[in-house]
């Protein structure tokens, strides 16, 4: 069950879980609403179907870490909180891990 508990607070850092979250509600505006309906010529909804695809493609690739290893419980347990180990990788310049 923590498991399950660390996988759900690392998808709040995650972008992949973001962008998803972006796009169902970009979609629920244009079936629900006339907000969204008309802001994309039905001949160009094809590519911005190709977009999103690549934007969910380059997210994964982008991906390092487990959701389980993103969750700020898991990071303090290592004896160093998400907060310091950011400081000291923008002291270091490091930010591979970011």
């Amino acid at each position: 069950m923590k498991k399950l508990k660390y996988k759900v607070q690392g998808s709040l850092k995650s972008r992949t879980i973001w962008f998803g979250a972006v796009v169902m509600a970009v979609t629920w505006l244009e079936n629900n609403s006339d907000i969204v309906a008309n802001m994309v010529p039905d001949e160009y909804s094809g590519l911005v179907g190709y977009a999103v695809g690549i934007a969910i493609w380059f997210f994964r690739y982008a991906t390092v870490k487990p959701l389980e290893e993103m969750a700020p419980e898991k990071i303090e347990k290592r004896g160093q909180t998400a907060t310091d180990k950011l400081n000291e990788a923008l002291e270091t310049n490091s930010l591979k891990d970011y």
